[in-house]
């Protein structure tokens, strides 16, 4: 799968004192927060999705990069709402327009026909034992200040939302989304669509969904969707693995037998939700076989909240403490138990309490603190833990399974 793409540096003093941080966003390898101040953001920024000061060298052999290795003020410094995708960001500013900016898999950006840029990106190709490094031009958008999706028109909206190379935006009507249409992920018939970079089906405009009005919630993963309506859970997009929680896929559908439903998390071939402190969670997650429709998750009582992101394999709490108890993949330390061993069933993260906010990425998870403090942990090949040291060695448990910087269990993240 594509890697899930989610950040400018003028380099920004700390938060004054009277500015607590609130709120934490984080995808893929970047993570942002703020106060009522300004956005700090810090990770990956080869796409200049954080501004145009690319940053230092990072990443690994097989995906070299730069980065923001500690937290700085983004183009979007001041944006009220902002949405991470790992390759690219997107606001919805007050004015209730979206705009997005980085890169433009299959028309991410939403800028129609317009003329983009090209940016050029290193990796390698070929199989194991032959792997050679070759550079790529991938179409981008790499404006100081983000472009109107849309084009002329202009989308307008009141809930904004991204996933691994499309994007959905909802207002009182209804849904509309854009990006890729590879795998049903953007809810309207294969017929209908464009075709995009190697013929990939895709809309470089945001085009209507069917169904869905007064939406309570909107999320995206990997290659699905969701919203909430009523406190049921409509989900479209790719069928694989049970990621829907329902048979069948493309176009919206509600789940049976939830109900009462107040928040959704979507990771990668999975989701979960949370109705009256209970978590059910569907799909492929450390599953001896998918799980088609949603299953109660024990030992989760009370559950405040729950995080995913689309680039990732596991998935965390806020638990009735406001501790934080994590599952799934672990090979770079992103469950924050103390080692790399994968975990089929909620864990407790050691040393976090009063925690308001978390926020995941694919290799690297954090938490923000009533006190204002945030705490990260897992990899670190992006700059994941914002400046904060990692001293461990984990792995990327990707094909190549590149070795990396990490922190196994909670580091504080200095501003």
């Amino acid at each position: 799968m594509r890697r899930a793409a989610a950040l400018l540096v003028l380099l920004a003093a700390a938060p004054a004192a009277a500015d607590k941080l609130t709120t934490l966003i984080a995808n893929d390898d970047d993570t942002c927060v703020r106060g009522a101040g300004d956005w700090l953001c810090w990770g990956d920024n080869r796409f200049s999705q954080l501004g145009p000061d690319k940053g230092a060298a990072c990443g690994t052999a097989s995906a070299p990069s730069s980065c923001w290795l500690t937290p700085a003020a983004p183009a979007f410094a001041k944006e009220p709402n902002v949405a991470l995708e790992g390759d690219a960001t997107c606001v919805l500013g007050a004015d209730r327009v979206v705009r997005c900016v980085g890169a433009d898999y299959d028309g991410f950006l939403g800028r129609g026909d317009a003329a983009l840029e090209s940016c050029a990106i290193e990796g390698l190709s070929g199989p194991l034992d032959d792997l050679h490094r070759v550079t790529v031009q991938i179409p981008c958008g790499r404006s100081f200040a983000p472009v109107a999706v849309g084009g002329g028109g202009k989308l307008a909206a009141t809930r904004l939302a991204v996933g691994a190379g499309f994007a959905c935006a909802a207002d009182d009507t209804g849904v509309s989304c854009w990006g890729s249409g590879n795998d049903g992920r953007l809810g309207v018939p294969w017929e209908s669509l464009e075709k995009c970079r190697k013929e990939y089906p895709c809309r470089r405009t945001p085009t209507r969904l069917k169904g869905l009005k007064a939406i309570g919630a909107l999320v995206l993963g990997e290659e699905n969707a969701a919203a909430i309506v009523g406190g049921r859970v409509f989900t479209w997009g790719a069928s694989l693995g049970a990621q829907l929680g329902r048979p069948g896929g493309g176009e919206p559908a509600a789940i049976l037998g939830l109900a009462n439903v107040t928040q959704v998390a979507l990771g990668d071939l999975f989701g979960c939700a949370l109705a009256g402190g209970k978590v059910s969670c569907w799909g492929d997650l450390l599953e001896k076989e998918p799980v088609e429709k949603p299953k109660s998750i024990a030992g989760l009582k009370g559950a405040l909240a729950i995080v995913s992101s689309p680039a990732s394999r596991h998935v965390c709490v806020i638990t009735a403490d406001r501790g934080v108890a994590c599952w799934g993949e672990n090979a770079s330390g992103q469950l924050g138990v103390g080692d790399t061993k994968d975990r089929p069933a909620p864990t407790k993260v050691p040393g976090l309490a009063k925690v308001t906010a978390l926020a995941l990425g694919g290799h690297h998870s954090c938490a923000l603190t009533e006190a204002g403090e945030v705490w990260c942990w897992g990899g670190n090949q992006h700059g994941q833990l914002g400046g904060a040291k990692a001293s461990g060695k984990c792995h990327t448990g990707s094909v190549v399974n590149d070795e990396i910087p990490c922190a196994t269990t909670p580091v504080k993240v200095p501003f």
